[in-house]
C-alpha cells in the first residue's frame, strides 16, 4: 500500500476533515474512494476518463509548470489557476485536453506545436491567452472561447525566456485546420499575428467590444472571404488582412 500523496504538490501532509481528505500544503481535497486509489494504486481517476500518475503534473504555487505524462487525452487536475509558458509545448502526442474551472491565465507558447491536438475544452474562467498559445496545432479545427477574454495576445512580453521565440508567434498561427471562429463579447484587442498563416480559416465573428486588430492578424488567410468590422474598431494595425482574398 502506497504513502497517501497529494496529486497537486506532491506533500504528504493530508488530514482528514468533514469526510474528505485535505492536503494542508495547497489545499486540495480528495473524497476517501479517492484516497484509497492513491494508496492502492498511485492514481486518481478524474471524472472516469484518465488516470493520472502523481508524477504526470509539475505545480508550483497552482501553476502548471510542465507535464511529464503520455497520455493522448489529457485531463488537467483541479486547483491549478495558470497554465505556465511552454508547459505543453511540442507535445505531439496528445490529441484532447480537457482545462479545469478555475483556470484564468495560459501563458506563452502553453501548446505550441502539439500538432496532433484536435480538441480542447476552455473554461468559463480563463481571461487571458498569450502569444503562441497554439501556433502550430496544425489539427485543431474548433475551439470555443469563453466570455470573458479581453484579448488574444499582446505585445508587450519583455523578459521572456524560453527554448523558442514564441512571443513573435500570434496566439493561432499556423493553425491550418481552423475554419471558424467565433470571439467573445468581452474582446477588446485581437494580437499581432494572432490567425497569420491560418489558411483554412473561413470566417470570424467580430464582436462590436472589439478597438484594436493588430498587426498582421489574418495575413495569408486566404480561405477568408469576407469580414465585417464593427463600428467601434479604432485602429487597424498594418498588414492586418495581407493576402486576404476577399470577394
Amino acid at each position: 500500500m502506497k504513502q497517501l500523496i497529494c496529486e497537486m504538490c506532491g506533500s504528504a501532509d493530508l488530514i482528514k476533515q468533514d469526510g474528505v481528505f485535505v492536503c494542508q500544503t495547497c489545499g486540495c481535497k480528495y473524497s476517501v474512494e479517492e484516497a484509497r486509489k492513491m494508496m492502492i494504486e498511485g492514481t486518481v481517476s478524474i471524472d472516469g476518463v484518465v488516470k493520472t500518475k502523481n508524477d504526470d503534473f509539475e505545480v508550483r504555487a497552482g501553476e502548471l509548470i510542465a507535464y511529464h505524462g503520455a497520455e493522448t487525452d489529457v485531463v488537467i487536475p483541479d486547483g491549478i489557476k495558470i497554465l505556465g509558458k511552454e508547459c505543453f509545448a511540442g507535445m505531439q502526442g496528445i490529441e484532447s485536453i480537457v482545462i479545469p474551472e478555475g483556470v484564468y491565465k495560459i501563458e506563452i507558447g502553453a501548446f505550441y506545436q502539439c500538432s496532433r491536438l484536435r480538441k480542447i475544452d476552455i473554461p468559463k474562467s480563463l481571461v487571458e491567452i498569450e502569444n503562441g498559445v497554439f501556433a502550430l496545432c496544425a489539427a485543431l479545427a474548433e475551439i470555443e472561447l469563453p466570455n470573458g477574454i479581453n484579448f488574444l495576445g499582446h505585445n508587450r512580453l519583455k523578459g521572456y525566456s524560453g527554448r523558442i521565440e514564441i512571443r513573435h508567434y500570434g496566439c493561432f498561427w499556423g493553425c491550418s485546420s481552423l475554419e471558424s471562429i467565433n470571439l467573445p463579447d468581452s474582446l477588446n484587442m485581437i494580437g499581432d499575428y494572432c490567425f497569420n498563416g491560418c489558411n483554412s480559416l473561413r470566417s470570424i465573428n467580430l464582436p462590436d467590444s472589439i478597438q484594436t486588430i493588430g498587426e498582421h492578424c489574418s495575413s495569408g488567410c486566404t480561405s477568408l472571404k469576407s469580414i465585417k468590422l464593427p463600428d467601434g474598431i479604432q485602429t487597424l494595425e498594418r498588414g492586418c488582412f495581407c493576402n486576404c482574398i476577399f470577394s
